[in-house]
């Protein structure tokens, strides 16, 4: 997943906004609140951020990696997924 923000808040998240060495990926906890379907409570997972880079003078990007979901975050997520694809217009 990439993850957007202001270089305020990606200074909090990766604090010297330095590149990220391959296996050496700082550890992140997200918690996601998905807006369809209903029923779905907060997701919480755990992360490992595998890049930074800037996309403009105030937009950082980070690829996100999905590590390890907390209780039923795995099957609450996919809900999420098939519920929420719609096919795709191929013209």
């Amino acid at each position: 997943m990439q993850l957007r923000c202001n270089r305020a808040l990606a200074a909090y998240i990766h604090p010297t906004l330095a590149a990220i060495e391959t296996g050496n990926w700082p550890k992140v906890v997200l918690g996601i609140a998905l807006p369809y379907p209903k029923g779905i409570p907060e997701i919480i997972v755990e992360c490992s951020l595998r890049y930074v880079s800037e996309i403009v003078s105030d937009e950082i990007a980070f690829g996100v990696k999905f590590e390890r979901f907390k209780g039923d975050g795995t099957r609450h997520f996919q809900r999420f997924i098939t519920e929420s694809l719609k096919p795709g217009d191929a013209t």
